[in-house]
């Protein structure tokens, strides 16, 4: 069974031709950087995940509530890729001077991995204010402790949390 694993995590706004952008915000808030993310879009997000296995095999993305099953899989080599369609609709646009919390998980058969980023979501008509920062290619995040099929009839109990992340 695996120990270690890694996802990563890509997002691209094709209507308007941007990936997402994380800036420095020091110690105004919670965190030192924040992810901006267009509030009325539609994101063609890839999860890859590492390495290929049973326990790993992923069955539902959460962002922020919005539940997910992948639109496609792939398994290639030593890990697979899954696409899944997000839309921000849901999400008004963060006041000035606010920053929002937003929770990302990950469902596996027997666990679920989670982290939060601090996010702050704009109106499309800012189309500038959601490229100001660091172009975000993908978030890699790295766990582990996934492993081993829970016992009859118990249900996923192992809340995971990751090791390390990374913004490249």
């Amino acid at each position: 069974m695996s120990d270690t694993f890694s996802i990563s995590l890509t997002a691209f706004d094709r209507g308007n031709d941007r990936r997402l952008h994380v800036k420095a915000d020091g110690k105004r808030f919670g965190d030192s950087q924040t992810i901006k993310i267009g509030s009325d879009a539609k994101y063609d997000l890839t999860v890859t995940v590492k390495p290929n296995n049973p326990e790993l095999k992923l069955g539902r993305l959460v962002i922020g509530g919005d539940e997910m099953t992948p639109d496609s899989s792939r398994e290639q080599g030593d890990h697979t890729e899954y696409t899944f369609s997000w839309l921000t609709n849901g999400f008004k646009p963060t006041p000035k001077g606010r920053r929002n919390d937003l929770r990302v998980m990950f469902e596996f058969p027997h666990a679920e991995f989670a982290t939060s980023f601090q996010v702050k979501f704009y109106p499309d008509t800012k189309g500038s204010n959601l490229t100001w920062g660091t172009e975000i290619r993908r978030i890699d995040l790295e766990g582990r402790g996934i492993g081993g099929a829970p016992p009859d009839g118990a249900t996923p109990t192992q809340n995971l949390a990751p090791t390390k992340v990374t913004f490249k």
